[in-house]
């Protein structure tokens, strides 16, 4: 049987002229395969060029693409991995580093642009607990959450750093948009991380907290809550509330009854 692999080599002086060649190894691209480069030589751009998150710069190059298109598009984890190193590579980005506790936040990321503070709070350097905590938020921020007395409180953990374990966010609602206000990296979720990340923000804000936030069903952050601005009223969401409830039917291996038993299933609208 032939063996339909090949192999091939080319030898050029320093000017690129071709002086041997040895063996033929070439194919013709599709048109896909063409528009699938320029799409992802277009992704590398936009990402050296901007600060928007990749998930937007993926979603705007790849939108109505037909399916032959599609098929040569590598996968969005994959560009999201490439993005990181091009914007690492080019701005020179420092390496991630390996525990939490060991690394010093640069002073480009610790202040903006206009020389205002962003990182108002590290534990490390107040030489408070080896649980570390960061809080970023600038001035004018702060003084928002001051003004406005309902806030939203968010802790996604899929789009923190590897080396915390949560993003926490503060939200607050301006012209019907809910705008983030405040970020802080926790170490973990314990109830006595979220009384002292609590306990901060109330002396930022010089104790004048809120009067009412919306928070994700989570016990150890909603009694932290509780400890640390005993003045405010939470109140817990309701899509958390049914993915936790879930979550422990689950494990109590009532699964199959949740989903058969219609009046055991409205658990989370009792």
């Amino acid at each position: 049987m032939e063996n339909t692999l090949k192999t091939a080599r080319l030898h050029t002086d320093e000017n690129y002229k071709e002086l041997k060649k040895i063996g033929i190894h070439n194919y013709a691209s599709t048109v896909a395969e063409v528009n699938a480069k320029i799409i992802v030589s277009n992704i590398k751009v936009k990402s050296i060029s901007s600060r928007d998150a990749p998930r937007s710069i993926f979603t705007g190059e790849v939108q109505n693409l037909n399916d032959c298109i599609w098929s040569q598009i590598p996968p969005f984890a994959q560009l999201n991995k490439n993005i990181r190193r091009w914007r690492q590579a080019d701005s020179n980005y420092p390496a991630t580093p390996l525990i939490y506790v060991l690394f010093s936040i640069p002073s480009e990321y610790s202040y903006l642009d206009n020389e205002e503070t962003f990182l108002q709070y590290d534990s490390v350097y107040k030489m408070e607990e080896s649980k570390r905590i960061l809080i970023f938020t600038s001035d004018e921020a702060l003084r928002q959450l001051k003004q406005h007395k309902n806030w939203a409180a968010d802790g996604p953990f899929k789009c923190c750093s590897s080396v915390f374990f949560q993003l926490y966010i503060l939200h607050i609602q301006i012209d019907n948009f809910n705008a983030p206000r405040l970020f802080a990296l926790l170490s973990d979720k314990s109830q006595d991380t979220y009384s002292r990340l609590f306990a901060k923000i109330n002396e930022l804000l010089q104790n004048e907290g809120p009067d009412n936030i919306i928070m994700d069903f989570e016990k150890a952050a909603y009694n932290g809550l509780l400890e640390s601005l005993p003045g405010s009223y939470s109140a817990c969401c309701l899509l958390h509330l049914g993915q936790n409830v879930y979550k422990h039917v689950v494990q109590e291996g009532l699964k199959y009854r949740y989903h058969e038993d219609g009046s055991f299933s409205c658990l989370p609208a009792g």
